[in-house]
């Protein structure tokens, strides 16, 4: 038996699943409430207008004229109101009128009560449609004017065209519909706190759902930064490097790094202290990053006082340029740190990347193994300079090895 019960509400289910985009819209969701309303107003007068239809055709055969008429014109405003449930964004309204309609034809039905006076038990639907429709202030007030217009209905009807209740009928009638109205009140009431604490829930959900991402997404940061420069560390340069390579591949763009070395740093530490040397440290990265192309070129470090600048679509010479200029910069500026001002200088080893040259390095460790060699090699010839080509080229100027002057590139 609960298997059966279980495989109805899946079949109801997915019939109202099936009839939502008819009612409110394709991209409406089935778990809202007032799609629920929209859904549910639309099967039940859908399938109710046919039998009100012959119920109202067989009262004018009858010669019923007046509730024949109520019958058949219900059905036709119901009709014509149906496809507005798709076209309004707020049904309310109509909502209210369906249910004015449909509080005339139940109140009539109560009047003439039909052959064997049972068409007064239509008033006990009332209540709960009205109720889930309106919601529960709203619906109680309706209910209680249907209840008071069939009383001045029935009262005010000759009693040749009203059916003859007994006073116990009327009486038992009238607590059974009140009764049904509180009912329904009362659980919609329990519904709409349920809903409410669900919603709270909810929301206090998404809060914590937010603030998990976001504390997520500070360690993905922290993960990825250096603690002491606040630049890129070397986890994040083995993840991405290799990135940029298969990017610039892919786009036959050029790719270059500058592999950077303080000159000397040792000495630093020793003489002024390591916080010092945390400092300077710290500054270095800023001249540095000044110099570079934001949201293009970036920075990692690399090792002790050792940093890697990526240059993204940056042919070898080009970055040569790029890596004399933040030398110059290096060496024309000072440093400060607690009252201290040193002169600092690094050397530079530059590496580039083209993957239409068949000379370019193989893959990232060949890539910076050129860029360590060359820095090797500025460290060896006199610290303070920028090699990125072949050693013996270094004759040409003690401090940079201009490769072709056409191609330097400004900072962007």
């Amino acid at each position: 038996m609960h298997n059966t019960f279980r495989q109805i509400e899946m079949a109801l289910t997915r019939l109202a699943d099936w009839c939502a985009p008819w009612f409110s819209g394709a991209s409406q969701d089935i778990r809202e409430e007032m799609v629920r309303k929209r859904v549910l107003v639309g099967l039940c007068f859908a399938a109710a207008m046919p039998l009100l239809l012959i119920n109202g055709l067989f009262s004018l055969a009858e010669g019923h004229i007046t509730e024949g008429t109520l019958t058949i014109g219900f059905c036709l405003t119901i009709a014509t109101a149906l496809p507005g449930l798709r076209q309004i964004a707020r049904p309310l309204p109509l909502f209210r009128f369906i249910l004015a309609v449909f509080a005339l034809l139940l109140v009539q039905g109560a009047v003439v009560g039909g052959a064997d006076g049972s068409k007064v038990m239509w008033l006990l639907v009332y209540p709960p449609i009205v109720v889930f429709l309106c919601g529960r202030r709203e619906g109680l007030v309706w209910s209680l004017i249907v209840l008071c217009c069939t009383a001045v209905a029935y009262g005010a009807t000759p009693e040749a065209l009203r059916y003859g209740y007994t006073t116990g009928f009327k009486v038992r009638m009238a607590t059974a519909f009140l009764s049904v109205t509180l009912l329904t009140y009362s659980i919609e009431l329990v519904r709409a706190g349920a809903r409410h604490r669900l919603e709270q829930e909810q929301a206090a959900l998404r809060k914590k759902s937010e603030m998990l991402a976001a504390a997520n997404a500070k360690i993905h940061r922290i993960s990825q930064t250096d603690a002491l420069t606040r630049c890129y560390n070397r986890g994040y340069l083995n993840q991405h490097l290799p990135r940029e390579m298969a990017r610039c591949r892919r786009y036959h763009r050029p790719l270059s790094i500058i592999l950077c070395d303080l000159d000397r740093f040792k000495n630093i530490n020793d003489q002024y202290g390591h916080q010092f040397g945390d400092a300077v440290l710290r500054q270095l990265v800023l001249h540095l990053s000044g110099e570079l192309r934001g949201r293009v070129d970036w920075l990692a470090r690399y090792g002790g006082e050792e940093f890697v600048v990526v240059l993204p679509e940056t042919a070898e010479p080009a970055a040569c340029q790029i890596a004399e200029r933040l030398r110059r910069v290096l060496a024309e500026d000072t440093l400060s740190a607690d009252g201290t001002t040193v002169r600092i200088t690094a050397s530079f080893g530059v590496a580039g990347w083209d993957p239409v040259d068949p000379d370019s390095p193989e893959d990232v460790d060949a890539l910076l193994g050129a860029a360590d060699n060359r820095l090797y090699q500025a460290k060896r010839t006199g610290r303070n300079r920028v090699v990125g080509t072949e050693p013996a080229a270094a004759a040409h100027d003690n401090r940079f090895t201009v490769i072709r002057p056409d191609s330097i590139r400004d900072k962007g």
